[in-house]
């Protein structure tokens, strides 16, 4: 069987006022295992942002707060500036990449969706 390296997720993570509001970025379908070959992330605002992402594993029975970091809630994405994160990531059936952004006490409706992903990598039948 040949191996296909394809995008698994792409998107806009929403940014809010505050952080703390996790998104799926991606879930590996059911009867899938998948290796994540990198991930992007362009911050197009004016102003930095916290950036933060996160491993959850299927049936994890604890919240966000307690995942697994694949990039930890102190890392800031400079304004114009583009992440590489390109650490091989082995998941299973139902585990999910989670992301959030966003800067404190900024209600500024444009710096909605100012966060551009990319997951890339293979998805196989397990």
């Amino acid at each position: 069987m040949a191996v296909r390296f394809k995008v698994l997720g792409s998107g806009k993570m929403s940014a809010l006022g505050n952080v703390g509001a996790a998104y799926t970025l991606y879930t590996v379908p059911a009867g899938k295992a998948a290796i994540v070959s990198a991930m992007r992330f362009c911050n197009t605002y004016t102003d930095d942002v916290p950036l933060f992402v996160t491993l959850q594993h299927e049936n994890n029975p604890y919240p966000v707060a307690n995942n697994a970091y694949i990039i930890s809630a102190g890392y800031t994405l400079a304004a114009g500036r583009l992440l590489v994160e390109d650490e091989e990531l082995m998941l299973g059936q139902g585990d999910s990449i989670l992301g959030a952004a966003g800067k404190v006490g900024i209600n500024d409706p444009t710096f909605i969706g100012k966060i551009h992903f990319v997951i890339s990598g293979v998805e196989r039948d397990v």
